[in-house]
C-alpha cells in the first residue's frame, strides 16, 4: 500500500476508542525476517564493530536520497 495511504488511515483511526498501534502496524507493515548473528568468539570491542559494520549499511544510488 501506498506510505501516503498508510498516514491516512492513522490519522483517521487514531484517536478512535479501543485503536490499537500494534493491530493497525501488524496490519499495514510486514516485518523484516528475523536473522541470527553469531560473532565470531573472543572479539575486541573494536573487531567486534568492524565484524558487524557491514549489517548496518546501506548503498543508495546518487539521487534516491533526499538532499
Amino acid at each position: 500500500m501506498d506510505p501516503a495511504q498508510i498516514v491516512a488511515l492513522y490519522d483517521q483511526q487514531k484517536n478512535n476508542p479501543g485503536f490499537s498501534l500494534a493491530a493497525f502496524v501488524a496490519q499495514y507493515f510486514t516485518p523484516p525476517a528475523d536473522q541470527s548473528i553469531t560473532p565470531p568468539p573472543n572479539q575486541s570491542l573494536r573487531e567486534h564493530i568492524d565484524w558487524l559494520w557491514p549489517e548496518f549499511t546501506r548503498n543508495s544510488t546518487p539521487g534516491t536520497v533526499p538532499q
